[in-house]
């Protein structure tokens, strides 16, 4: 049987395409653990609600009993509430309620190095 001529030359001629990585000005949308990333722009501790700041300039708003915070203990009026602090960085998730966009999950600072009392 003949050889069935290809559909496409293979030519030489075309630029090989690479992917260029992100320039470090530019800020990534996700931590290397999948959370957004934001600043604590307000926090009010007796009623137990924030606002995060995304790295997009968005304002996202939480209330506790209706967050999580990672690492924290079960149980409470507003587990790890004492453990986020305003100006913190920190990583965070974000769900669809009946209010709009809110955070779901908060990944506080250095939550590795906290000790569970």
């Amino acid at each position: 049987m003949p050889e069935r001529p290809s559909k496409r030359p293979e030519t030489n001629d075309q630029p090989a395409i690479t992917a260029e990585p992100p320039s470090a000005e530019e800020p990534q949308a996700h931590q290397e653990d999948n959370f957004y990333r934001g600043l604590i722009v307000f926090l009010d501790r007796a009623r137990g609600r924030g606002t995060i700041r995304s790295a997009s300039g968005r304002e996202l708003h939480f209330q506790f009993p209706y967050v999580r915070v990672v690492g924290a203990p079960l149980g409470g009026r507003a587990p790890g509430l004492d453990w986020l602090r305003q100006g913190d960085p920190v990583g965070f998730d974000v769900g669809w309620t009946s209010r709009g966009l809110r955070v779901t999950l908060i990944n506080p600072p250095g939550r590795g190095q906290r000790e569970q009392a």
